[in-house]
């Protein structure tokens, strides 16, 4: 969702400029910067980004600078100014005060008044396009950056699969010495037992250090997310939901550990998913 866009139009009626930021944000936040006198097109300028983008955090800035025939005529509200120097008269009648400038007057409210200008609807079209151009050279550059995103989101999810394999081997060494080690300490301690027993008590413990789920899960997820990434649509909120579930079925390997390897390789996973994680928040 990161970019920056900057586009100028020189027009009949005057320069154009439109200047836009994008950085991640869960939702749509749009911040348009925009002269008084083209208030009215800022609906049509929010469409535009709305029909777009949908996340990211997104400044606008746009610039008129129109020609000297077109621009908005200054004038004197002579009766509010009459108003003003009947009061201050009276003022200066009353109290010790040292004699107003000119210019002082300038900054009373109302006494200057700007006549707004109708904006020619040539101009209005200018606008509006050149806001959609510089729109789609920052979804561009959104583009790009995704694209560099994906690759880095492709390695680790390769090394989440190296893992997975690790893990599913580990897991079977570590069950074989445990299911030894059980039944040497029944040796050693020279106990009569129910070999039929025995065996329901080793499938029981085998049972609870089972990783085999989690570890189909985990490559399964691992190619829904490779899918997701490989469509040309917006994915973030899917990614976000799927790394959420690549972190619960690693804890859940992590909390069935019987080997301190495993837990090594849980916490490489973790490492990984929370990178990838990050990577995920810039992604529309």
């Amino acid at each position: 969702m990161t970019g920056f866009a900057n586009l100028s139009r020189n027009t009949d009626l005057g320069e154009i400029t439109v200047e836009a930021r994008s950085v991640n944000s869960r939702y749509l936040d749009i911040n348009l910067k925009i002269p008084s006198n083209l208030r009215d097109l800022e609906p049509r300028l929010r469409e535009i980004i709305g029909k777009r983008m949908s996340r990211g955090k997104i400044d606008y800035v746009v610039n008129l600078k129109m020609d000297r025939h077109l621009e908005n005529k200054i004038w004197v509200d002579e009766k509010r100014l009459e108003q003003i120097i009947d009061a201050c008269n009276l003022i200066s009648n009353k109290v010790t005060c040292s004699k107003y400038e000119v210019t002082q007057f300038l900054t009373f409210p109302g006494v200057l008044c700007e006549k707004p200008l109708n904006i020619p609807s040539k101009l209005e079209t200018s606008i509006v396009e050149t806001f959609k151009d510089c729109t789609e050279k920052l979804i561009e550059n959104r583009r790009i950056e995704g694209e560099k995103l994906a690759v880095l989101i492709y390695e680790r999810l390769e090394n989440v699969g190296a893992i997975c394999k690790k893990v599913n081997n580990l897991i079977k060494i570590s069950q074989k010495n445990q299911q030894e080690k059980v039944l040497s300490k029944i040796n050693v301690l020279d106990i009569k037992s129910d070999p039929n027993r025995v065996e329901q008590e080793l499938v029981l413990l085998l049972l609870k250090s089972d990783i085999d789920e989690e570890i189909d899960r985990l490559v399964s997820h691992s190619i829904e997310i490779k899918r997701i990434l490989s469509l040309n649509e917006p994915c973030g909120r899917k990614l976000d939901f799927l790394m959420q579930e690549l972190n619960r079925e690693t804890n859940t390997i992590a909390s069935k550990s019987i080997s301190k390897d495993i837990s090594f390789q849980t916490v490489e996973l973790k490492v990984l998913i929370e990178q990838m994680r990050e990577q995920v928040q810039n992604i529309e």
